[in-house]
């Protein structure tokens, strides 16, 4: 990936994050935005490229739809996540391994910062955008490094 995707990976993830952590909510038009950008970004890579970002996408789909189903997570989250998939490729199952240790990291921290209650509400919500810019955008960098 090169560093202008990377950055426009973070930089709509960020907002992402920020949005989901605020109101619970991740706009669609955001999600289209990574979408598209991803798939502009894939183009110069020709049809390989292009082929593989769409992939991206279905694995995301693919993976965070039956934590939907069974109410572990939003639809927000599992669009985003299929969304970033543009960017990831071939690549997304890593990014959903970084994705789900980021998920891990954060709940257990809000756990012990919420010292274990459990009630209902938004009181047990975790805003699983932070989550995925991190694990993604993390994935990411690690992979560019290497």
């Amino acid at each position: 990936m090169s560093s202008g995707a990377l950055l426009t990976l973070a930089s709509l993830l960020s907002l992402a994050a920020w949005n989901d952590a605020r109101t619970y909510r991740i706009p669609n038009v955001l999600v289209g935005a990574i979408v598209i950008a991803g798939l502009v970004f894939s183009v110069g890579a020709g049809f390989s490229g292009f082929s593989a970002a769409l992939a991206g996408v279905a694995i995301g789909l693919m993976a965070f739809l039956p934590l939907y189903l069974f109410s572990f997570v939003g639809a927000g989250d599992v669009k985003l996540l299929a969304a970033t998939g543009a960017f990831t490729g071939l690549g997304a199952p890593w990014a959903i391994v970084a994705t789900l240790i980021a998920g891990t990291v954060i709940g257990i921290a809000l756990m012990i910062y919420r010292r274990f209650k459990v009630s209902k509400g938004s009181a047990n919500r975790v805003p699983y955008a932070v989550a995925i810019t991190a694990g993604v955008v993390g994935w990411t960098l690690v992979e560019m490094a290497g």
